[in-house]
């Protein structure tokens, strides 16, 4: 196991430098997360989650706060003894020694919060590692917080990868009371195993249990307005989750008297003004989804189907923005031929700038 953690930690401390970081590396330290040791498999877990690797203490990171302490405890010695050159120049490097310290490990920290996908992301197989993970997940005889981890991941691994695993979902399920350890977590992890592609029969029985346990008025208000995100969240991501009638008891909750069950019962409503206004109350549908209903624009949302572009959005207004500073802006936006301008030209990574400042 000793020989293991040191490989494991050989490689992450090479990934990190970006000295190992192909795929056929990132394969092959894939199958350490189903290894028998729990610390060996926690740091390759945060690894592919893009976090900051915790599981091999004293093998891949050393500390870094003598320097603080150091300097406390000169400040502590200076204090109420007679001051002289020799003190204040040790104080002095003792506070400088200090602020490198600090301004490092806010550096380690700033990296350490930007999420990297690309170990994820050049998997092979990642169905089969998520149903590995899933099994032993399962399994009850290793920690809680370490198969919540691992539960994480195996989420992680559905959203990138739009994997289909029925069997994840009525596993989640028996995770989500009000009263169990980590439910925040456990209902992230069902937010980020939502997609598109998931069958809605798979995943409307856990929204309805989330429903029935947490958005009623006998929990605290805490815990609906947890509820409320977490239904809106995953049917921001799925389709064909909820129905009329069972919209129509949620956004009900808009006129509750706790302000944040009632901002999240408005941000439901937002949410479905964008995906499926006709499911709202005419009442709720707002001035822009019911004209684009009575002119018959929306269509609602189907399992299976995909919207194709066949442009880049709101090029007209960078077309338009080029024909104004040209000097010739007697034609009008609708004219100009943004398709025409896709196909005879490449954009430049300024031209994209422009693009997200106009939009």
């Amino acid at each position: 196991v000793e020989v293991a953690r040191r490989a494991c930690a050989a490689f992450i401390s090479l990934y990190r430098k970006d000295v190992w970081r192909d795929a056929h590396v990132v394969n092959l330290m894939s199958a350490g997360l189903v290894h028998p040791d729990v610390k060996l498999s926690a740091a390759l877990a945060h690894l592919f989650l893009g976090n900051k690797t915790k599981g091999l203490e004293g093998i891949l990171e050393e500390s870094e706060d003598e320097a603080p302490e150091e300097a406390a405890e000169v400040a502590n010695d200076i204090v109420g003894a007679k001051k002289t050159a020799r003190r204040e120049k040790r104080l002095k490097r003792a506070k400088q020694a200090a602020h490198r310290a600090k301004t490092k490990r806010s550096r380690k920290e700033e990296e350490s919060g930007h999420i990297s996908f690309v170990a994820i992301d050049l998997l092979h197989d990642s169905q089969t590692l998520a149903e590995r993970l899933l099994q032993r997940i399962a399994k009850s005889g290793e920690p809680f917080l370490f198969r919540l981890l691992l539960m994480h991941l195996t989420s992680r691994l559905v959203s990138r990868h739009m994997l289909v695993i029925p069997n994840l979902y009525p596993f989640l399920l028996k995770y989500l009371n009000p009263t169990q350890h980590e439910v925040t977590q456990v209902l992230a992890c069902l937010v980020e195993a939502s997609h598109d592609q998931v069958p809605p029969d798979d995943l409307k029985p856990v929204v309805l249990h989330v429903i029935k346990n947490f958005v009623t008025e006998v929990n605290a208000p805490e815990v609906i307005e947890v509820g409320l995100n977490a239904i809106r969240e995953v049917c921001a991501r799925a389709v064909n989750i909820l129905t009329e009638e069972e919209l129509a008891d949620l956004v009900g909750f808009r006129k509750f008297k706790n302000k944040g069950v009632a901002m999240a019962a408005r941000s439901l409503i937002n949410t479905y003004r964008d995906i499926d206004p006709q499911l709202l109350h005419r009442s709720l549908r707002g001035k822009q989804a019911t004209m684009a209903i009575s002119r018959g624009e929306v269509k609602a949302p189907e399992f299976g189907s995909r919207h194709i572009a066949d442009g880049i959005e709101g090029l007209e207004m960078l077309a338009k923005r080029r024909r104004t500073g040209e000097g010739s802006g007697d034609e009008a936006p609708g004219e100009v031929d943004t398709k025409q301008m896709v196909m005879d030209e490449v954009l430049s990574s300024e031209d994209f700038k422009k693009l997200r400042k106009l939009r």
